[in-house]
């Protein structure tokens, strides 16, 4: 079933406040490498990509690896064929990723992050791009990052090596309160602001 929120109500919309979020104000300052970058991109795709989309690839990459213990290699060539539409998507995703870092000058950017009461700034080698909260697409987690993306296609990677304590719980505050409306999700819109 699904509840389809009251959007005249003032101050929660489907559980989360209408307000941005307030994580306070710090600075993150941050070196992010190829690796991060390649590793937050790859974790976007498998987030944004159809839970039915994968499922499938994994089932059908499943059933010809069994296939080919089964027959005792005779249909090797079958579980080769079912891994190579992974192995060529991670490939085009870290030459795009590549790509994407020697546009914007090569080498491992300095980047400093500067979030506080109404949005981000993002400082980075004499230039400078600003999200406020209530423009941010969508925020995630990773196991070694935070991302914050201001549109379906673009990201600014956080390295939780870099983030102190406290500029770990701000980016969860940041993270709960774009996954807990439209953020990333097509079927909820974003509330407007106030």
């Amino acid at each position: 079933m699904t509840v389809v929120p009251d959007r005249t109500q003032s101050g929660t919309d489907a559980g989360r406040s209408l307000a941005p979020p307030s994580p306070g104000t710090l600075l993150v300052h941050a070196d992010v490498g190829y690796w991060d970058a390649l590793l937050a991109t790859i974790s976007q795709v498998w987030r944004r990509a159809p839970a039915t989309a994968i499922g499938a690839y994994f089932t059908f990459a499943l059933l010809a690896s069994s296939a080919a213990v089964f027959t005792s290699g005779t249909l090797a060539w079958l579980a080769l064929a079912a891994a190579f539409p992974g192995i060529v998507a991670v490939l085009v995703v870290a030459w795009v990723t590549r790509l994407d870092l020697a546009r914007s000058g090569g080498g491992t950017p300095h980047i400093t992050y500067h979030l506080c009461e109404s949005g981000v700034e993002i400082g980075r080698e004499g230039r400078t791009d600003w999200i406020p909260w209530d423009e941010l697409w969508d925020a995630a987690e990773t196991g070694r990052s935070f991302l914050l993306c201001p549109s379906p296609g673009a990201q600014y990677v956080i390295p939780k090596r870099y983030c102190s304590a406290d500029a770990t719980r701000a980016l969860r505050v940041v993270v709960d309160w774009a996954g807990r409306g439209r953020s990333g999700n097509p079927e909820s819109e974003r509330p407007a602001a106030e």
